[in-house]
């Protein structure tokens, strides 16, 4: 079987899963990083075990999971604590990302990774190609804090310790205009799985 994996990656809020969503709708095999980082942070975990020794106990909810919005506060305003964090979870995530890709080679035509931080993790070396969702920060911002969980102060922090854009896209094969609505991104994937991915694949539907 012939296997094609696209990398979907991004800022922070920019559509990168309502991108990769729409692939998984055309069956295209999808796997989210964060998903699977969420495990990795679950009590009696290894990287939980890593996580509390440096950064306490005052990080953990009344069950003993880590409380990752409490967590993301802490080091999205200190470069030195998410240093220390990407530390302790980098390399499990990475070995287990390329695992899981490893297992669907065999039985997915198309793989599909969805992960922020694809190239920090040098999971690009797993795909054939990659995307990159296009916002303008204005619209990213706004969108963010429309969903009300964010402060704008934390919605910044958080993208301060990202990849400028301008990077990510040098390093992608394609750049999509996620600026307008959901049915107009539709519209723009639907172009690119008939006129892009599908000839690769030889097929017509």
């Amino acid at each position: 079987m012939k296997v094609y994996t696209i990398g979907i990656t991004g800022r922070f809020g920019s559509g990168k899963t309502m991108i990769a969503d729409i692939l998984r709708e055309k069956g295209s095999f999808l796997g989210i990083v964060d998903e699977i980082a969420h495990n990795l942070y679950k009590k009696g975990t290894h990287c939980w075990s890593e996580i509390v020794q440096y950064f306490g106990e005052s990080i953990l909810t009344e069950s003993g999971e880590i409380e990752r919005n409490k967590l993301g506060k802490i080091v999205f305003s200190d470069k030195k604590k998410l240093a220390k964090l990407n530390s302790v979870m980098f390399p499990v995530l990475r070995k287990r990302v390329v695992e899981l890709h490893g297992l669907q080679v065999n039985k997915s035509e198309i793989i599909v990774i969805d992960c922020a931080l694809l190239f920090e993790l040098k999971l690009d070396v797993l795909t054939d190609e990659i995307w990159v969702p296009f916002v303008t920060e204005p619209i990213l911002v706004q969108r963010l804090k429309n969903k009300l969980i964010y402060s704008e102060e934390n919605i910044y922090e958080r993208l301060s310790v990202q990849m400028p854009f301008e990077n990510i896209a040098n390093k992608c094969q394609v750049v999509i205009d996620n600026s307008t609505t959901a049915i107009q991104l539709k519209k723009n994937i639907e172009c690119l799985w008939y006129s892009r991915i599908l000839p690769k694949l030889n097929r017509s539907s």
